[in-house]
C-alpha cells in the first residue's frame, strides 16, 4: 500500500489531476494515461473491497473500461483473487482453461 500511496503521490504532484472541488475531489476520467491511471489507484486506495473499487472505477463515465481494467487490476493485487464477488468469478467463460494459462505463465516466468 506505502508503493501505491508514493506512486499516486508523485503522479498528483506532476500532473495536478486531482484538483479539490471546494470539498470534493475532482478526478478526470478521460483516456489520458495519467488521469486514468490515477483515478484507478485512487479508486483502490479508498476502497475497502475489489468489487467496491471495480464498480466506482467504471461508474465514473468516461475511458471506463481502462479505468476499470487498471483499477481492477490493483484490487486484484491488493485484495486478492479470494476478494472477487463470486457472482463475477462464476459469470466466466473459460475459467478453468484460463486459470490453467495463468499456471504455465507464472512457470515459464
Amino acid at each position: 500500500m506505502d508503493d501505491l500511496l508514493r506512486v499516486f503521490g508523485v503522479f498528483d504532484e506532476r500532473e495536478h489531476v486531482l484538483r479539490p472541488a471546494g470539498d470534493v475531489l475532482v478526478l478526470e476520467t478521460s483516456g489520458y494515461v495519467v488521469h486514468s491511471l490515477q483515478t484507478a489507484l485512487h479508486d483502490d486506495l479508498v476502497a475497502d473491497s475489489s468489487e467496491e473499487a471495480i464498480v466506482t472505477a467504471v461508474n465514473r463515465g468516461g475511458d471506463t473500461d481502462t479505468i476499470g481494467a487498471i483499477a481492477g487490476a490493483v484490487a486484484g493485487a491488493q485484495f486478492g483473487a479470494s476478494n472477487l464477488p463470486d457472482r463475477w468469478v462464476s459469470a466466466v467463460k473459460e475459467a478453468e482453461e484460463i486459470e490453467r494459462l495463468a499456471e504455465r505463465l507464472v512457470t515459464v516466468a
